[in-house]
């Protein structure tokens, strides 16, 4: 039932018509750290919304404190929120990843594709291979 609920809620023109507004104010670039993003109408057949993301606030902040190596992780929770919500999120690359935008894209009935994500970045990364034993 939540499910339900929050995916009514995040297709609506209400929560549209609100990323719509925050892409705007982003683009003032009021704040050094915050988030600069760009809000796309879909075309109803790929997507439905998307928004493009050029300046990260979570980037910023763990490259501030020189953890950055752990924002491929943080991008993966996307990835999971679109599959256990069933959003239909998908996206081709990420500023981690060295694009220029993060390029966030939902369509409502979709499957999120590729999961788990697993991105080069993350292949790469040392403490991908760490193992934990509780």
């Amino acid at each position: 039932v939540l499910r339900r609920a929050y995916r009514r809620y995040y297709f609506s023109q209400y929560h549209r018509d609100r990323l719509r507004r925050g892409a705007i104010r982003s683009q003032l670039c009021r704040y050094p750290d915050d988030w600069v993003f760009t809000f796309l109408d879909g075309d109803g057949v790929t997507f439905d919304f998307g928004i493009d993301i050029s300046e990260c606030a979570i980037l910023k902040f763990y490259r501030a404190q020189n953890t950055d190596e752990f924002t491929p992780y943080l991008c993966h929770l996307d990835h999971a929120l679109g599959k256990l919500l069933g959003l239909g999120f998908s996206q081709q690359d990420t500023l981690v990843n060295g694009a220029t935008v993060c390029d966030c894209r939902w369509k409502i009935g979709a499957e999120t594709p590729g999961w788990p994500p697993i991105f080069d970045t993350v292949l790469q990364n040392p403490y991908s291979k760490l193992e934990v034993s509780i």
